[in-house]
């Protein structure tokens, strides 16, 4: 999936999906295209000035449930990049564990730590 993101002040970064976003579904083994030759590996991302674009390439490993927060859609992702380093927001990472140890367990249901899965 392309994508471009926003970093603010008051969070630590924004993916926007724009209409002319793309996003294949995969077939294992996942592989990377061949071209561009060097993107920016995600832990560089985050070392960026504030309100700076950047263009990223990654898979979708995480999806959460579609919210509407004050007239706008929002929805929390994690990202992965060919070095299998993940792009997203710190405070969803307890999510996304709590979500794969369900999943490995076969449990179902919130765990009451606040996180919507």
């Amino acid at each position: 999936m392309t994508a471009n993101i926003l970093f603010y002040k008051t969070s630590l970064l924004e993916l926007t999906l724009a209409t002319r976003t793309v996003v294949d579904p995969f077939h294992l083994p996942i592989q990377f295209p061949p071209y561009p030759k060097h993107l920016m590996p995600f832990h560089e991302v985050l070392q960026q000035p504030h309100k700076r674009f950047i263009d990223v390439i990654g898979i979708v490993i995480h999806l959460a449930p579609l919210e509407h927060i004050v007239g706008r859609s929002y929805r929390e992702a994690i990202l992965m990049d060919s070095s299998n380093s993940a792009l997203h927001d710190p405070k969803s990472e307890e999510c996304f564990n709590q979500q794969l140890s369900r999943e490995e367990t076969g449990l179902s249901g919130n765990s009451g730590s606040g996180c919507v899965v």
